[in-house]
């Protein structure tokens, strides 16, 4: 008797962990169902988001581009001085801030050489950093983008020896306007609408290995872009090409203005390359 109602029991129990088991997959199903995922769900290219947390989804068509680049927008030029500030030196420690009158014992000579009137023209002075009239007139007449170097021949005690030797240092620089042209919009305008207006093409090229671009260009007096040349290739003709057509179609910029308060031209320079960061 013992041994039937055991073995009733366990068919009882058997049972109704089968009843479970049909309501637990019925209800795993349903939520599959509604979830609408599939065996193709699962492959590498489609997941269904609805269903898995969004952090862990790696999707190939979100990948990131394999050629990431930065743009950048420039004077064409390293150090800069206004020329303004050039008319109305003294001295020559007003545009080399970080002269190290320390090191220096005495003066030999001091040369200045800049273009002017569209000669290259040189003036020197024998009288430490005071400028001479004729480097004055010099500088008040050097043209906007042109360089200026100068070259300060000095005496500086040797501190081993303690003799004083005959040394040189030189500094060049660009003749900038007092106010500088500028992109209408500002800066991040700027860079935006060139991105917008190659970034996508660049991509699709599919360039295997992108060289550094740069093209200089010139803004006007009435602020259009001109004077347009490529003076490092990307490595790909109609790339070059492109970018300096979206400089040609660029809008407008303010022009820059010189002290006299009149609209000059102003040389630039458009670097694209790969981001290193």
């Amino acid at each position: 008797m013992k041994k039937r109602t055991g073995t009733i029991l366990t068919l009882a129990i058997a049972t109704v962990g089968f009843i479970a088991l049909g309501f637990s997959k019925k209800e795993v199903e349903t939520k599959v169902d509604n979830a609408n995922i599939s065996e193709a769900s699962f492959s590498p290219t489609t997941v269904n988001t609805n269903f898995f947390p969004a952090e862990i989804i790696k999707m190939k068509n979100t990948k990131k581009s394999d050629l990431d680049l930065f743009y950048m927008v420039k004077g064409k030029y390293s150090l800069s001085v206004s020329e303004g500030k050039l008319k109305k030196a003294q001295d020559i420690s007003e545009f080399i801030p970080d002269l190290p009158t320390s090191w220096i014992s005495s003066y030999n000579f001091i040369e200045i050489t800049t273009k002017s009137n569209n000669k290259i023209r040189t003036a020197y002075s024998e009288n430490g950093i005071l400028l001479t009239d004729e480097q004055k007139n010099l500088l008040s007449n050097a043209e906007i983008d042109t360089p200026v170097s100068i070259a300060v021949n000095y005496k500086s005690r040797n501190s081993i020896s303690e003799k004083y030797d005959d040394r040189e240092m030189q500094v060049s620089f660009t003749v900038v306007p007092e106010t500088k042209a500028e992109f209408v919009g500002g800066y991040d305008n700027m860079i935006a609408y060139i991105k917008e207006h190659s970034l996508k093409k660049i991509e699709a090229a599919k360039i295997k290995e992108f060289k550094p671009v740069s093209i200089t260009f010139q803004v006007d007096e009435n602020g259009e872009t001109e004077g347009i040349n490529l003076t490092n290739s990307c490595g790909n003709h109609q790339i070059n090409s492109l970018l300096i057509k979206v400089i040609e179609n660029m809008p407008k910029w303010k022009p820059a203005v010189n002290s006299n308060g009149e609209k000059v031209k102003q040389q630039f320079e458009l670097i694209v390359g790969p981001d290193m960061c």
